[in-house]
């Protein structure tokens, strides 16, 4: 059995980099999983990410999570970005049984 890898990381990270530079690496936004823009939903997604206009779709977060796995399958590194609306995927992955490793960056304040 393969394993796959997600990776819940800070916008500026490096996730587009890695998925335009590698191959078998993901870079799955959320936002329009998450967020119906309504009559804004086809500005491109940097414009979406400052828009006021939404609200939160009821299919949210199961919708996601249906599209997380279907990338999962398809690619070996899966990048998402790092949003506290996120951390219901956490559950998710608990609750499937799947091994989950939580890393993080830690800055040394002087």
């Amino acid at each position: 059995m393969q394993e796959h890898i997600l990776v819940l990381a800070y916008p500026g990270s490096g996730k587009t980099y890695l998925a335009e530079n590698f191959k078998d690496v993901s870079d799955l936004e959320f936002q329009h999983y998450r967020w119906d823009y309504g009559e804004n939903k086809n500005l491109p997604l940097e414009q979406l990410k400052g828009c006021e206009q939404k609200s939160v779709k009821p299919q949210w977060p199961d919708n996601f999570f249906k599209v997380l796995e279907e990338e999962t399958k398809k690619t070996k590194l899966v990048l998402v970005p790092m949003a506290t609306s996120l951390f219901p995927i956490l559950d998710h992955l608990a609750a499937g049984g799947g091994k989950s490793d939580l890393c993080h960056s830690r800055q040394r304040l002087s």
